[in-house]
């Protein structure tokens, strides 16, 4: 059993931040990526070759960058163009070379947003993505500074090596070298794309990306002051309140900083079930079901004797609750098999959701709200026959509401 909607983080954090909601995680997370990305140009000899650079590190007016050792060649001043800058042509210093294909570059006078890298490898199947600058993309552009990076979507094929390489299936090219590869729901960087494999039929199907855990010493002396996530340390998002803001009014309600809170704690959870670390994931999607069902309760009043009734905070309150119970059900699952209490609670918040009197509203508050619960019945659907659900669950009232946001049951 695994979560297989496309916005479970990302869709938390802005809607706690304003409204509207922005519904596509994949939008959310290349728009994440992009400004830590980089185009290196590289001279070797009389050959000129370019390729992808990431953020890694930024600090004393100097900001670090990840690419390939076969991108700069023999260059050891190569020429960049940040995203973060590109009204720029800069020099870039190769400052650290590893064994394995990985440079360190250091643009002085410069900054840049770094990228939170993973300290373990992805499991078989996680949603990936890559970013970066195809060749293809030099045809298209008028000059470099109107070039735009390409993203790709894909899963990962196999981790190979020992951990050190990470088989994957999004379409790649050549300028892709040095291209980050992400987690498509929390943004954390894998691994970096090192060899693309056309295979006997020439599709673009089974490419390599070095995996960054391989790397992680490596990092960790180059100076860069590098940020791995693991299962202790989650994610570096916050969010950021604003007076008037759903955040705000949720803080007002349910205490200072309940808003981060809730937020982080989701996001370290789910961080955590990808990174297969579940007992640490089943903890921390607890604790983000508590606190979203404490606050749930403080927001109730909000629907208190008025029409219309505008309950969105609470709303999004109780999806971060839905949220964590999906992550607590699969952890449980693959941590003893016993999945059925997590689901129980689940499909009993799924109940309360449908019940707002704003459900079927296009804002993307709702609608996001109407996807996990339709992810929530998915599952149900597949195991309520079970010993294990016999009588848990009102099955009227699911089919009830399933009707009513159009979801098969």
């Amino acid at each position: 059993m695994r979560i297989i909607y496309a916005f479970i983080c990302v869709i938390v954090v802005c809607s706690f931040a304003s409204e509207p909601i922005i519904g596509s995680a994949a939008t959310e997370t290349f728009a994440s990526i992009e400004p830590s990305l980089a185009l290196v140009i590289s001279k070797d000899g009389k050959h000129v070759g370019a390729g992808t650079a990431f953020c890694i590190g930024s600090h004393d007016d100097t900001a670090y960058l990840l690419t390939n050792r076969h991108v700069v060649g023999t260059d050891s001043f190569p020429r960049v163009i940040m995203l973060s800058d590109r009204d720029s042509l800069q020099h870039g210093q190769v400052v650290r070379t590893a064994t394995l294909d990985a440079v360190v570059l250091a643009v002085y006078h410069s900054s840049c947003h770094p990228l939170t890298l993973s300290a373990t490898a992805p499991p078989v199947g996680t949603q990936i993505g890559i970013a970066g600058f195809p060749a293809f993309q030099f045809s298209l552009a008028n000059d470099l500074n109107s070039l735009q990076p390409s993203f790709h979507e894909g899963s990962v094929s196999s981790v190979a090596g020992d951990g050190s390489f990470i088989e994957y299936d999004a379409q790649t090219d050549h300028g892709n070298s040095g291209s980050p590869l992400f987690d498509m729901q929390t943004g954390v960087v894998y691994g970096m794309v090192t060899a693309v494999n056309t295979g006997t039929t020439g599709a673009l199907q089974n490419n390599i990306a070095l995996s960054l855990p391989a790397l992680q010493t490596f990092l960790d002396n180059a100076k860069a002051n590098v940020s791995f996530t693991s299962g202790s340390t989650g994610t570096r998002t916050t969010v950021s309140v604003t007076p008037g803001s759903v955040a705000s009014l949720i803080d007002s309600h349910c205490g200072p900083g309940s808003s981060n809170t809730i937020v982080t704690t989701l996001q370290r959870s789910y961080a955590e079930l990808n990174g297969n670390d579940y007992p640490t994931a089943s903890s921390d999607a607890r604790q983000a079901v508590e606190l979203s069902n404490t606050c749930v309760m403080s927001l109730y009043q909000n629907c208190q004797g008025v029409s219309p009734c505008n309950d969105t905070a609470h709303v999004i309150v109780e999806t971060s609750e839905l949220m964590g119970q999906q992550v607590l059900r699969i952890a449980q699952a693959r941590l003893s098999g016993d999945w059925s209490n997590a689901e129980r609670n689940e499909i009993t918040t799924a109940l309360d959701l449908c019940s707002s009197p704003n459900i079927h509203s296009d804002s993307k508050t709702y609608s996001t709200a109407r996807g996990l619960i339709a992810e929530s019945f998915r599952v149900l659907r597949s195991n309520y026959r079970s010993p294990a659900m016999a009588n848990a669950v009102d099955l009227d009232a699911v089919r009830t509401c399933a009707t009513s946001i159009n979801v098969e049951f």
